[in-house]
């Protein structure tokens, strides 16, 4: 079911999942294109902390999309991106379920969390924004 956050899928070595408040900023990002694990890495790589993209399967044995391990204030976050396979849109997006995030070490404190994925999905909405910009003007050289 879509946008469901499942609190069961947990990762050896880690801590969570967790839901932060404001995943919904990174949801909005997710449901407005058709991201690869490519364009992912290519948003995610610029940002302070990345460290890289990996595949990640919880213990609910879900395999997720993508897995973006950021080096984070003397801890670790996962922050795990789901499939977009919900063709039904069963919950009014694509996405498989929430995104979920995972500390390990010294953890992060949550606010500092947040800003990290406010930061993603703030990087996500100028790739998106120039994404658009670019197919629209492709769009008006054919015409």
């Amino acid at each position: 079911m879509s946008n469901q956050q499942h609190p069961n899928a947990r990762l050896d070595g880690w801590e969570g999942p967790f839901f932060p408040a404001n995943l919904d900023e990174l949801h909005a990002q997710l449901d407005i294109g058709n991201q690869s694990g490519g364009w992912l890495f290519s948003v995610l790589h610029t940002l302070p902390g990345f460290v890289q993209g990996q595949s990640v399967v919880t213990t609910d044995d879900y395999a997720w999309f993508y897995a973006a391990h950021f080096a984070f204030h003397g801890g670790d976050v996962l922050v795990l991106i789901p499939w977009s396979q919900d063709w039904d849109k069963a919950d009014g997006t694509q996405r498989d379920r929430s995104a979920a995030v995972h500390i390990r070490a010294e953890a992060p404190d949550p606010g500092g969390v947040a800003v990290l994925i406010h930061d993603i999905a703030e990087a996500m909405a100028r790739r998106n924004a120039a994404d658009a910009a670019t197919a629209a003007g492709d769009c008006r050289r054919y015409h």
